[in-house]
């Protein structure tokens, strides 16, 4: 007489003999599943079987890679490969049937107009997280387009060089929580705009930018901070501030480097920053460190600042801070603690 089969058994025999069980899963599960993979092999996923034929087209996050795409067309002629890869992509985006909510672009190819579409189809469908790695051998930075700044559900925004001219009435991010701009062309009154009009911003990177005037960062609830770049001075009212990290490029003329008076009387007003980086840092010449007289004893104690690459001498009337030398590329190694 045979045994009868216990139920955790039964059902390993009855996904051994199911010829499709990966189908069989929820919709929501194979969208979890297809959000992990490169658009090329979402795509791919359309040979399992028939019931996977267009469930790409519907997921909410869309990770768009040239090396992807047009990996084989290393050798042809760049402009044959920027082409192909422009209709690629305008072909997922036309297949596409739902909101995509995560786009994030990875290319050395420069095709502002097929930028230019893209980002006004996502302007369409609730985009909330945008990344535009752009890593073009040229100089030439992209334009980004005024209907960018219509993107209202925007939560997370990375820009790589790319060029950003604030259009008069824009309204602001109201849900923005994280910025990152990198090698990117901006003045600072738009930095100033972008900022003071993301009233939720919480994380901040300016990474090599280029800022020839003074500006003032705005941003109550700002907590964390990484500045780097030929930057002349700038402000910061940032009361909820924990980390900071800054670095002043010495391709500045001289008077810059040694100036800073504002950035250091800032430092005076956080009461609640905990972590600071420092790189090329100095008042009239000298490494110094403010004294931040508004923060309690139990506050200086908890407060360290990493002193980067060979300011041997530091000057600080703060007691209990704790002041530690790094270079660079030890501090980068810490960096998860900003």
């Amino acid at each position: 007489m045979p045994m009868a089969c216990s139920q955790p058994e039964e059902r390993i025999a009855n996904a051994a003999t199911d010829p499709d069980i990966i189908t069989s899963l929820p919709g929501e599960i194979k969208e979890r599943i297809l959000t992990k993979l490169s658009i090329k092999e979402a795509v791919q996923t359309s040979i399992l079987s028939t019931k996977w034929r267009y469930t790409w087209a519907s997921i909410p996050e869309l990770l768009v890679k040239d090396d992807d795409l047009v990996s084989n067309l290393s050798t042809i002629d760049g402009a044959w490969a920027s082409s192909r890869f422009t209709k690629i992509v305008d072909l997922l985006l036309f297949i596409h049937n739902g909101p995509i909510l995560k786009f994030n672009l990875s290319t050395k190819h420069h095709c502002p107009e097929a930028f230019d579409r893209w980002i006004l189809k996502l302007s369409r469908n609730g985009i909330t997280t945008l990344i535009f790695e752009l890593n073009m051998p040229s100089v030439t930075k992209y334009q980004i387009p005024s209907n960018f700044f219509v993107c209202n559900a925007l939560q997370h925004v990375d820009l790589s060089m790319c060029a950003i001219k604030v259009p008069h009435g824009f309204q602001g991010f109201k849900l923005l929580r994280s910025l990152k701009l990198d090698e990117c062309a901006i003045t600072a009154a738009d930095i100033e705009n972008l900022i003071t009009s993301s009233p939720h911003l919480a994380e901040l990177k300016l990474l090599d930018v280029k800022v020839e005037h003074n500006f003032r960062i705005n941003a109550m609830r700002l907590k964390c901070l990484i500045i780097s770049g030929e930057i002349l001075d700038f402000q910061m009212n940032t009361p909820q501030l924990t980390a900071a990290y800054i670095e002043l490029s010495n391709t500045m003329p001289s008077p810059a480097r040694v100036g800073c008076h504002d950035l250091y009387r800032s430092f005076d007003g956080l009461p609640k920053i905990q972590i600071i980086g420092l790189l090329r840092f100095s008042i009239q010449g000298t490494p110094v460190m403010p004294s931040f007289v508004f923060l309690s004893p139990l506050q200086k104690k908890g407060l360290v600042i990493y002193i980067l690459t060979g300011q041997s001498k530091i000057h600080t009337s703060c007691v209990g801070v704790s002041l530690l030398g790094y270079t660079g590329k030890e501090f980068w190694g810490r960096s998860d603690e900003l």
